[in-house]
């Protein structure tokens, strides 16, 4: 039995086939599963930017908000990013946090995964939204889990946990983003 478990690895690792993170780690994405029913979480793809004894956190990626960055930012109101959109970083209402693509630091950020940083403060994210030049999402709110419930969560089967890359979460068309990880 361990010998087969042992060549599947071996095939699974010849084929290029990732490992997928057992436990949620900064900069992992949590998939609901179709056992996930609850309206706030149900179809959403989650990008975990805290995860730790006492909380987890993160935003989810496949949400519009409906609004624009002009009304975030309304001196913005003028320029060419006025029209982007604003992002559902989910049911908790506080804070506005900021992925922005780029290599090199970013004012006020922290690497998130190769590529992308994620900016928290308001000045910052405002400064990053009026330069341009770069991708960038700003979420308005957040998921919050106390200790233990995601893990929890994750346990009972409602979130499968995967890596993520620039590509995953600047990904052009979220509207199928959950259905296309998920396989459906």
């Amino acid at each position: 039995m361990r010998a087969t478990l042992a060549a599947l690895a071996l095939v699974g690792a010849a084929a290029g086939i990732r490992a997928q993170p057992a436990v949620p780690v900064r900069g992992s994405v949590l998939i609901a599963t179709d056992r996930t029913h609850d309206p706030a979480f149900s179809e959403t793809v989650i990008l975990v930017l805290q995860h730790d004894r006492n909380r987890s956190a993160g935003v989810v990626l496949n949400r519009p908000l409906g609004e624009s960055m002009a009304a975030l930012f309304p001196e913005l109101a003028k320029s060419s990013c006025a029209n982007h959109p604003l992002w559902a970083g989910g049911p908790v209402a506080i804070g506005i946090n900021a992925l922005a693509s780029g290599r090199s630091p970013q004012p006020g950020g922290s690497a998130l995964v190769p590529g992308v940083w994620v900016v928290a403060d308001r000045g910052h994210i405002r400064d990053l939204v009026a330069g341009g030049g770069r991708q960038i999402r700003v979420y308005v709110g957040l998921c919050n889990w106390g200790p233990g419930q995601l893990d929890d969560e994750i346990g009972r089967g409602l979130w499968r946990v995967s890596t993520a890359s620039a590509d995953l979460i600047f990904d052009a068309h979220t509207d199928t983003l959950w259905r296309r990880l998920v396989g459906h």
